[in-house]
């Protein structure tokens, strides 16, 4: 999880909702921001489908993850700890 903030509000105990609710929401709602634009397979020199190789580095820039406003709306005392995309 790419917020630590909300990674350290999950402890056990202090978690007021179930995890398997969470983590449904959680799943709906978190985007890397992948340019729609930008494929995400490309063909290598051998003409191979691969990974783009710009997807890695984007991927690993955790300031281009993001969470919906649902899930803000649901969570909104943890909305605080993530960013929420418009």
């Amino acid at each position: 999880m790419p917020f630590p903030q909300l990674r350290n509000a999950m402890v056990p105990g202090s978690f007021e909702y179930t995890r398997e609710e969470f983590d449904i929401d959680y799943g709906r709602s978190v985007s890397i921001n992948w340019p729609s634009f930008t494929p995400l397979l490309v063909r290598n020199d051998s003409l191979d489908v691969v990974l783009n190789p710009e997807f890695e580095p984007h991927a690993l820039n955790y300031s281009n993850w993001s969470l919906n406003e649902e899930f803000a709306l649901k969570y909104p005392h943890m909305a605080t700890m993530a960013t929420i995309r418009s």
